[in-house]
């Protein structure tokens, strides 16, 4: 978007300009771990079982018998509990501190706390301390802007 617009206390014209900025994209982390949403304990008991376990006691050296026992343990896990690919975001906004992390930890069990007991001290005290996590996080995020603003200088492709 740009133009130009009057200015009333001079006979030029005001040209601004705004330009989009792309959103940097969080980085992922992708992991694979077994999923248990579908896990059924009785079914597995009964695999166990069903597994020719004389294989293991066959063996004569220790490291074979683990060998042996671990193949035919995660073959059952294998089709008990299947391998799901999961991917988490580990981006954080740069204005994150400890200082603000413990702070939310506190609201929200003071919330808990409150929502439990519904007494009015309560829930005056999950106000007060919903209010500086605000406030908190409000100035983090202003500290930020005016250090990256003022770092940036003249170059606005470093902001």
């Amino acid at each position: 978007m740009h133009g130009t617009c009057p200015v009333s206390c001079s006979d030029h014209f005001l040209i601004y300009g705004c330009r989009k900025k792309k959103k940097i994209k969080a980085d992922k982390k992708s992991i694979f771990a077994r999923t248990y949403s579908k896990f059924n304990a009785a079914n597995f008991l009964r695999d166990v079982e069903l597994v020719d376990w004389n294989t293991v006691y066959a063996c004569t050296y220790p490291n074979n018998a683990w060998e042996t026992f671990k193949t035919h343990f995660v073959k059952l896990l294998d089709i008990h509990l299947p391998w799901k690919h999961m991917t988490f975001k580990t981006h954080s906004p740069p204005w994150l501190t400890h200082e603000f992390v413990s702070a939310v930890k506190e609201r929200d069990h003071c919330d808990t706390y409150a929502n439990r007991v519904k007494t009015l001290d309560a829930l005056t005290e999950a106000h007060c301390v919903r209010n500086r996590v605000t406030a908190l996080k409000r100035n983090l995020q202003h500290v930020y802007c005016t250090t990256a603003i003022e770092n940036a200088g003249n170059n606005a492709k470093k902001l």
